[in-house]
């Protein structure tokens, strides 16, 4: 082989050399379109796979706890609806007592306040106007009785003065016979029976007129001297029955001070109680809000877990529909 020929052939050999390297280039760069294309569609399929997969665990995983925390929210309210009916009848049945037994007590203390003022507690109208009335006609039979006796008084004064100047009348009388007695006693011994007959019939005479007026005058005597017995025992015996009286009434107004002590006392002790109940119902009102509060917190949270899943749902669908996008 000639120069020329070796040359010919080289020039010939590296015109083709770029067509080869020009095919070589071509194949291989179709082959790494299709390596590409191949790794392309391989790494979509495990990127939609994988972010399926995430989505429907987050999903699931999602839907399982909304489903507990609504199943534990229905379970807690369920649990807190019966104990807050529960508490709330049983404040509502303590408050229907304390409010009976306050206007219970609120009128029995009325009552007795009245009967304090009126001195005469706990006891009935008619009792009342029995002991008015028995009081009254004792009252009129003292006062018919001392006017009585301020009458028999006055009449005794008048007889007493009637007998007084009866026995002024009879005061001359009375000299005569003290003069015919000495005079009896000095002539005793001097033997004039004729003088001392006419003496004696007059003597006689004398004390016939004077013995009715002495025994009016003793009848009057002793007359006033009892009478102010008579006028001090009924007095005394009317001090005595006032006194008795305004003893008995003077204990009874002390028992029922005494019992109306005891009942405001327990009014008191109501009062205490009535108050003590307040602020436990008023606890009671404050857990049940609170309850309600946490209730309408939950049913709020629900809320925005539902939208949340809606959300989540809808950011889905959409990777899903971009993933179905890219693959075409």
């Amino acid at each position: 082989m000639t120069l020329v020929d070796q040359h010919q052939m080289t020039v010939q050999k590296r015109e083709d050399e770029p067509q080869a390297l020009r095919a070589e280039h071509e194949v291989l760069q179709i082959q790494s379109k299709a390596a590409h294309e191949e790794e392309k569609g391989a790494l979509q399929e495990q990127v939609t796979a994988d972010t399926q997969a995430k989505i429907d665990s987050a999903w699931t995983q999602l839907t399982v706890d909304h489903a507990e925390e609504k199943k534990q929210q229905a379970a807690e309210h369920a649990q807190a609806v019966p104990v807050l009916e529960e508490a709330k009848t049983d404040l509502q049945k303590q408050l229907d007592v304390y409010l009976a037994e306050n206007a219970k007590w609120q009128t029995r203390s009325e009552t007795l306040r009245a009967e304090r003022e009126t001195r005469t507690l706990d006891v009935p109208e008619t009792s009342k106007e029995d002991n008015t009335r028995a009081m009254q006609e004792q009252v009129d039979a003292h006062a018919a009785a001392l006017k009585e006796q301020e009458t028999v008084t006055e009449a005794l004064r008048a007889k007493n003065a009637k007998s007084m100047q009866e026995l002024q009348s009879l005061r001359p009388l009375q000299s005569k016979e003290e003069e015919l007695a000495k005079d009896k006693e000095i002539r005793g011994n001097r033997g004039a029976p004729n003088g001392d007959a006419r003496q004696e019939q007059h003597h006689d005479g004398i004390c016939h007129t004077n013995t009715p007026h002495q025994k009016k005058l003793k009848v009057l005597h002793e007359t006033q001297q009892k009478m102010p017995e008579i006028k001090d025992r009924k007095l005394e015996d009317f001090s005595y029955c006032l006194h008795t009286v305004k003893s008995a009434r003077t204990k009874d107004f002390g028992a029922q001070q005494q019992k109306l002590a005891g009942l405001e006392e327990k009014l008191a002790g109501w009062k205490k109680k009535s108050r003590a109940r307040r602020s436990r119902y008023a606890m009671f009102e404050n857990e049940a809000q609170g309850y309600e509060t946490k209730l309408k917190a939950r049913a709020l949270r629900l809320e925005q877990l539902h939208e949340e899943n809606e959300q989540l749902k809808r950011e889905t669908e959409q990777i899903q529909h971009e993933n179905t996008q890219m693959l075409r």
